[in-house]
């Protein structure tokens, strides 16, 4: 069985390193559509897409697979950077 609470603590914690307005981070399982298994990211920050530094983005997850492998974790992760704001008006026009 997968501990997504140990694998949320983990990217938070990859995360603290990299990134300094992290709000909250939420994991789920799925699949792919070849059936395989992917943990997708969601990585909720304050601020705009601008405030993000893509070359730190573009290596996070060279950072967290490692981490990752040492909890025998063999699901792909998917990470999705997400702002507050962009969440909010989401959840305003779903409502």
């Amino acid at each position: 069985m997968r501990d997504l609470a140990s694998v949320k603590r983990a990217v938070k914690e990859t995360l603290t390193r990299q990134f300094s307005r992290v709000s909250d981070v939420q994991v789920r399982e799925d699949t792919d559509s070849d059936g395989g298994e992917v943990l997708r990211i969601e990585v909720i920050f304050d601020g705009t897409s601008r405030d993000l530094d893509a070359k730190k983005l573009a290596g996070f997850i060279g950072h967290l697979q490692p981490r990752l492998e040492q909890m025998h974790e063999t699901a792909l992760p998917l990470v999705y950077f997400i702002s507050s704001a962009e969440l909010s008006r989401n959840k305003r026009a779903s409502a």
